[in-house]
């Protein structure tokens, strides 16, 4: 004979622990990822701009920077 299936009516059993322990995580995960994105973003941009130097005056090539830094923040 099969068991009825009971279905789980306590989803945290210790709560403060539990979520605390939650958010630690969900906060160490969320500070990697920053730093991961902004590493791989400041390296792209050094290397756009050295690749870039040539071809654009220079104060041309921070105006472009500076509006594409803007549309990608206001794309966020």
């Amino acid at each position: 004979m099969e068991k009825a299936f009971r279905r789980r009516r306590r989803y945290l059993i210790r709560k403060g622990f539990q979520l605390k322990y939650v958010g630690l995580i969900l906060g160490v995960m969320f500070l990697g990822a920053a730093i991961s994105g902004y590493t791989i973003y400041h390296n792209a941009w050094l290397l756009l701009g050295e690749k870039l130097a040539n071809v654009y005056p220079q104060g041309r090539l921070m105006h472009i920077f500076h509006s594409v830094n803007i549309r990608l923040a206001l794309n966020l």
